[in-house]
């Protein structure tokens, strides 16, 4: 049986239906009443709670720990660090035989405007508070895996899909569906986008029985901006008009970029991030999936964003 955290969210509830796609049985740990479903058992509890942790835990071998706080700083200690260390704990004490924590690839703190490729075993300096609350927790998760404890750590890249609450990737689809878009820090910035239902199942995969040969694994596609850009569009059936600054205007704008980053106020705000996004030229190594599973992207951003795409049209939102 797998415990699952953070089942009501973006990327929890589509590693549940992962799960119930593969037959497998599955426990949900959560805070939330959620009506009843065959195969599916419902356990209430908070992460933030060693006690819910242990009951949640019994009879467990395998756990995918998805919950987190993204929003509330105040809740980044006592959720994404206390409540991994709980969950961790109670693993340990039933005898888990995989742990996989789903964490972000924003914990190694790239320099996005650098062209630098990080690999799984880069050095982290994460900037935002919410960054630095995901390493702690990776921290506990090694700390265990350095004493034999069987467990794994997945940094996603920025994902993206249907019922995204962010609705970051909605609104680019919206403004591009007007037809025209201008690239502030030139088309061949990298988007890094990887689709949730391929997060999916690269957990299903690290909670398989092929032992993990390292402690961490990335996924993420190397994915111009231009070319998101360019499906999105033919996704829609949208002729683009697209504009850019002169070439020589961004090794200076993203000098500016750079400078700003470096002040506190600008490092924790997410429109500063999505500025700097813009201007991304990090990518991050993603090969050992398959090397250590074999894993291949069962959608890829293609078939992603048409996947996505055609959700939000007969959603009505585009």
């Amino acid at each position: 049986m797998i415990l699952l955290t953070g089942a009501t969210g973006f990327i929890g509830s589509r590693i549940q239906e992962r799960v119930e796609d593969a037959g497998g049985p599955l426990r949900i740990l959560t805070r939330k009443f959620l009506p009843p479903k065959e195969g599916v058992e419902y356990c209430q509890g908070d992460i933030t709670s060693p006690d819910h942790c242990r009951r949640a835990m019994y009879g467990i071998r395998m756990v995918i720990h998805a919950a987190g706080e993204k929003k509330a700083s105040d809740l980044f200690d006592p959720v994404n660090v206390r409540g991994t260390e709980n969950l961790l704990r109670a693993a340990q004490r039933e005898g888990v035989e995989r742990f996989v924590h789903v964490s972000s690839v924003g914990v190694i703190g790239a320099d996005t405007l650098s062209g630098t490729r990080y690999g799984e075993d880069s050095a982290c300096s994460p900037k935002s508070l919410y960054e630095k609350s995901k390493r702690r927790s990776e921290q506990l998760v090694e700390e265990a895996a350095s004493k034999g404890f069987p467990a794994v750590i997945l940094r996603p890249a920025n994902v993206f899909g249907e019922r995204d609450p962010n609705v970051t990737f909605l609104n680019l689809a919206r403004f591009v569906r007007r037809g025209w878009f201008f690239f502030l820090g030139g088309g061949n910035s990298l988007i890094n986008a990887v689709y949730a239902g391929d997060v999916a199942a690269a957990c299903l995969a690290l909670s398989g029985q092929t032992p993990p040969r390292h402690r961490i694994y990335h996924l993420s596609c190397d994915v111009t901006l231009m070319d998101f850009i360019a499906n999105l569009a033919d996704r829609m059936n949208v002729a683009m008009h697209c504009g850019s600054f002169p070439s020589a205007f961004v090794p200076a704008a993203r000098g500016v970029i750079r400078q700003m980053a470096q002040v506190s106020v600008f490092a924790e705000s997410d429109r500063f991030s999505r500025v700097m996004s813009l201007y991304n030229r990090a990518r991050y190594a993603s090969t050992l999936l398959n090397d250590d599973f074999g894993f291949i992207l069962p959608f890829g951003w293609r078939r992603g964003v048409e996947r996505m795409i055609g959700f939000y049209r007969r959603e009505g939102l585009l």
